[in-house]
């Protein structure tokens, strides 16, 4: 059969078409032949590599394409985070097709159009076997970002995983409304790709529109700092934006769309340039704002970054990305008891934004409120199945000593995220692992996936000091004790740090053996402000806190 009714979706596998509750979508060849795979054999348990090979061949070497062909196979088909009836992650194994599979005839009047085709080749049934898929040429056309006008708004499309959305029976100003409210109210569950959907309308009728192009830019651009930290993203939102200068140097959405990517590419110097340029034309707009207090806090300039926030917090009082802003600020600066008040004012300007929950609870776990953060948390979770709020409960449960429920906390996280590329999430994995009997191996390749995540960091900032220093602790957890003992020399003459820095110094001068040095740090880390309820659960600190000279730095510490 060449369609398919897949769960409440209706499947056109020759005419590359997906249409469900939500509208009717054309995607890419090699998204629709990841659909065939999959619904070849319904409720089969498929690996990443086997669906790599599939699809793209053996000689392609990517992960990341099948992450990124996954979540758009998700979107077209209506599926939703926590909430999945269609295609199922399973963790540490792969994916499976759960949705039932169906033969389905269209109306004669339907839509076809197979004018594509899959290598060249018509997309077989849903009951086609994975041999025969494989068996398609590997060679494929591919579309690149070349030339203006049309073919470039075709590009952007192309990058998506999709042609053009079902136009919305809205006007334009109606459409663009609904996507700068996905925008700004991002953490809310689909926010994001609903925003993405909005603005893709827009195109779908008119592919030169300036401002949807420079929404779905900063669309992505949430999506990459959000939800999954995948490299293409950027890419794609770089495309976009380009393509708004193009069709519009007069508007300031254009302008803050490639500042947003420029910041993120770490060029702060362009994305500023851009920024001072978009406040021209309309000043004070609140993503200038934003970016500006994010470019501050990269450059280490707290105080510009907090009178940013004053500025925001002034202007837009009941825009809550400002109070949530400042939450993470005050933390950082140890200043715990305003970083409580801004966070629990996140919420109160916005109930479901679950950002917030995880800010109030990782403040409240600071303050040695650990009980209370976790019921922060499952008030979080009651709203969202969001994968920062599984995260921070893995970490409290760590620290309680959980380590199996932490591990499975952590392992949610990621089922959430698909392949993640946010570093700090195999971190904790690893972290749980490497405590849970029988996980050793497991422990070390989070490690290891972390720390490569870490280096694609370095890249962008090479003087992070916060990514640093995770990297220090990280290694020595790998056993890699110069690049560990390289980065506690960086801590000479340095004084006055956050105290998370002086704590991780601390557990990898003692991890790699370095007692004298771990000691002096432990002080430090006092002295900052650190909670103590982490320093005496963590297991890497077992043997330091059998010391004397462990129980005399606390004692004088107490006086």
């Amino acid at each position: 059969m060449k369609t398919a009714k897949i769960g409440n979706a209706q499947v056109d596998f020759d005419a590359l078409t997906i249409e469900s509750p939500k509208g009717r979508i054309s995607v890419e060849p090699k998204i629709m032949k990841l659909l065939a795979v999959l619904a070849a054999q319904p409720q089969t348990v498929f690996s990443r590599e086997e669906l790599i090979t599939a699809v793209w061949g053996v000689d392609f070497g990517g992960d990341e394409r099948l992450s990124r062909a996954i979540s758009l196979l998700r979107k077209a088909l209506g599926d939703k985070k926590g909430k999945r009836r269609y295609i199922e992650t399973i963790s540490r194994k792969g994916y499976r097709l759960v949705a039932p599979v169906e033969e389905w005839a269209p109306s004669s009047d339907a839509p076809h159009d197979s004018s594509e085709r899959v290598d060249d080749a018509v997309v077989r049934s849903p009951s086609a076997t994975i041999k025969s898929i494989k068996a398609f040429p590997k060679k494929q056309k591919r579309l690149g970002w070349i030339g203006a006008g049309a073919a470039a708004a075709t590009a952007v499309f192309m990058v998506m995983g999709i042609q053009a959305s079902k136009p919305q029976n809205l006007p334009v100003s109606e459409s663009m409304r609904q996507g700068l409210h996905g925008i700004h109210y991002f953490s809310h569950a689909g926010a994001i790709d609903d925003a993405q959907e909005a603005f893709s309308s827009i195109l779908a009728k008119n592919e030169e529109h300036a401002g949807a192009s420079a929404g779905l830019a900063l669309s992505l651009i949430r999506k990459y700092t959000a939800e999954e930290s995948d490299p293409a993203l950027l890419k794609q939102a770089e495309g976009a934006a380009r393509q708004a200068l193009e069709y519009n140097d007069q508007l300031a959405l254009s302008h803050i769309s490639l500042g947003w990517v420029k910041e993120f590419q770490g060029d702060l110097d362009t994305a500023s340039e851009h920024l001072d340029r978009a406040d021209i034309l309309d000043p004070d707009n609140p993503l200038v704002l934003e970016s500006r207090y994010r470019i501050s806090g990269r450059e280490e300039n707290l105080e510009g970054a907090e009178a940013t926030l004053e500025k925001g917090m002034d202007l837009y009082p009941d825009n809550p990305i400002f109070p949530s802003y400042a939450a993470d600020l005050f933390a950082h600066m140890d200043r715990l008891d305003e970083a409580e008040h801004m966070a629990r004012k996140s919420i109160t300007l916005d109930a479901e934004n679950s950002r917030s929950y995880s800010q109030l609870a990782q403040i409240l776990h600071r303050q040695d409120k650990t009980v209370e953060a976790i019921k922060v948390l499952q008030d979080g979770l009651k709203i969202h199945q969001n994968a920062s709020l599984y995260n921070n409960l893995g970490t409290y449960l760590f620290f309680q000593g959980q380590y199996e429920m932490s591990a499975n906390a952590f392992e949610k996280t990621l089922e959430l995220e698909g392949n993640s590329h946010f570093p700090l999430y195999w971190a904790n994995l690893g972290d749980a692992y490497r405590w849970v009997p029988g996980k050793e191996k497991e422990s070390q390749k989070a490690y290891t996936r972390a720390i490569q995540l870490w280096e694609s960091d370095l890249e962008i900032a090479p003087e992070d000091f916060n990514t640093k220093s995770r990297m220090a602790l990280y290694s020595a957890k790998l056993g890699h004790l110069d690049k560990a003992s390289a980065f506690l020399s960086e801590l000479n003459g340095k004084d006055s740090l956050n105290s998370i820095y002086y704590y991780r110094a601390m557990a990898t001068a003692e991890i790699i053996g370095d007692r004298e040095f771990a000691l002096s740090m432990l002080e430090k880390t006092l002295k900052a402000g650190y909670q103590k309820t982490e320093i005496e659960n963590d297991p890497e600190l077992k043997l330091l806190r059998q010391d004397t000279d462990y129980h005399m730095t606390m004692a004088s510490l107490e006086n």
